[in-house]
């Protein structure tokens, strides 16, 4: 196979021998509960303080560049003191073939960034039932998580399924600590279970513009 064949689908960094499930997730080893205060990543490049935790939970054109070269932005992401994994979508109406390849570019830019010394929080999505066979897959057990709520509270199906998806990935990982990025929206967690709230950022801001609505 070419060079330029592996790179365009990033198989210069996939290591088969780091991988699980029927799918070949790479996996990704757990890591402690960062202390900084979140950053979307279309402001990392623009941001001079290290002390926060890049995250992805923006619209996929705003990261989809870390994917087609994974290289270029080790320097960047290592500045700071972790990095969530990306959010690439999973929406309930997606083909079956491209949810699977959303979570598998999620797993293996985490895993790539651990391999270069970045500290990396794995972020955990899911869609209807179904997903369960491989969203979970790659993620690391008794670890740090991170989820979003963002746009979930007003849709009373996306409750459920997160919550459906919350409890499934509590039963399967048993994570100690979860980052939950945006609002509450009534989710029941185990009181075991050390939560980690923050703020949607992007929110904050429009809030305190005026954008109230």
């Amino acid at each position: 196979m070419s060079e330029r064949t592996n790179r365009k689908y990033n198989l210069q960094i996939f290591c088969p021998h780091m991988t699980i499930g029927d799918y070949d997730m790479p996996t990704i080893q757990a890591t402690t509960p960062p202390a900084g205060k979140m950053l979307p990543f279309n402001f990392a490049k623009t941001h001079v303080s290290s002390d926060k935790v890049v995250h992805f939970f923006v619209d996929d054109y705003q990261f989809n560049r870390l994917w087609e070269r994974p290289e270029r932005y080790l320097s960047l992401l290592s500045k700071f003191e972790a990095t969530l994994t990306p959010d690439f979508s999973l929406y309930v109406d997606m083909p079956a073939a491209l949810k699977i390849y959303n979570i598998y570019r999620s797993r293996l830019l985490g895993q790539f960034w651990q391999q270069n010394g970045i500290k990396v929080i794995p972020t955990v999505s899911w869609a209807e039932e179904e997903s369960f066979e491989y969203c979970f897959d790659g993620l690391p057990h008794e670890a740090t998580l991170a989820v979003s709520t963002v746009g979930i509270g007003r849709n009373a199906d996306a409750r459920r399924t997160y919550q459906m998806g919350l409890d499934e990935m509590i039963k399967r990982l048993s994570p100690q600590h979860l980052i939950v990025y945006g609002p509450s929206i009534g989710a029941k967690y185990p009181p075991e279970l050390d939560i980690i709230s923050h703020e949607n950022e992007i929110t904050k801001r429009l809030h305190s513009l005026g954008g109230r609505k």
